[in-house]
């Protein structure tokens, strides 16, 4: 429970994940034999746990097609939270904010980086132990097409590290956008419409200035992760970096396509972690080997 406390809402796969201390599939994609044994105690676990009110299954995760076919999503009730702070278990976490799928999308990209972390020996900062009190939202001067400098408030949907070991950590800033978002404003000249242009060039301010150092007090590298829901759509992403702000090292995008529409849970992401995410006129970037 303490993890579904930690992240948000999850696939029942991730909370399986728990479980076991080997990788989920062998080279060939298969799960492993033993991985079945696993699966019976923690299914046992969950629906015991489910039964007597400490977890539920959010109606949300009905709203999308085929859903009885997909796996349960299952998230803390108030008897879990409750059970929690009175065992001494509770974590003043930050959990995703926002419409219900994307709070999924980002709890998935973050249990996964934590799931993936501990199979390969590194641990993962989570967002309030990262932040120690500081906020998330930060503004963030950056300069328009216009030529000026504007500042507009930055809100990543998480913030968090990895400690690499001997003294090596990269914190990640995570921008999860299901296509909600234009590329380019429509209105050329405004700087206060949401678009993955500001987000870049926000970023450029952010971390590329180093204003994230100053307002969340930390000295690692920082890097963006910018996943959305398809090749194609990570791509157009880095693509826009280069007319914005040149090469750049420090933004990646990926993606997660179940998480487009109509969505479904994920399984445990192994591309974002051990597969390239791109980045524009630099190598891509693969977290699993950043440091």
């Amino acid at each position: 429970m303490q993890f579904l406390n930690l992240h948000g809402c999850l696939p029942t796969s991730y909370l399986f994940g728990l479980e076991q201390s080997e990788p989920l599939r062998d080279d060939n994609g298969d799960l492993p034999a033993h991985y079945l044994s696993y699966i019976r105690a923690a299914q046992h676990q969950l629906l015991r746990l489910w039964r007597a009110g400490f977890i539920c299954r959010p109606i949300q995760q009905r709203a999308t097609d085929n859903a009885n076919y997909h796996e349960y999503v299952y998230d803390l009730t108030e008897k879990g939270r409750a059970y929690l702070v009175d065992d001494g278990l509770w974590l003043d976490s930050i959990r995703p904010t926002g419409p219900w799928v994307h709070q999924l999308f980002v709890s998935c990209v973050t249990a996964s980086i934590d799931l993936l972390c501990r199979r390969d020996g590194y641990r993962y900062v989570p967002p309030h132990e990262y932040l120690a009190g500081k906020s998330m939202k930060v503004d963030v001067p950056f300069r328009w097409k216009d030529g000026r400098v504007h500042t507009q408030p930055l809100c990543p949907d998480a913030v968090f590290a990895i400690d690499y070991g001997k003294n090596r950590y990269i914190a990640f800033a995570l921008e999860a956008d299901r296509n909600t978002e234009t590329a380019v404003s429509k209105k050329r000249r405004s700087p206060t419409v949401k678009t993955h242009e500001r987000t870049i060039r926000q970023y450029a301010g952010l971390i590329g200035g180093k204003l994230y150092k100053k307002a969340y007090a930390r000295e690692a590298h920082m890097v963006l992760l910018f996943i959305t829901v398809s090749p194609g759509k990570a791509r157009k992403f880095a693509d826009l970096v280069g007319p914005a702000i040149g090469a750049c090292s420090y933004i990646a995008a990926g993606h997660v396509e179940e998480m487009g529409i109509p969505f479904k849970p994920p399984p445990i992401l192994e591309d974002i972690w051990s597969g390239d995410l791109l980045r524009f006129g630099k190598e891509p970037f693969v977290m699993k080997k950043a440091a």
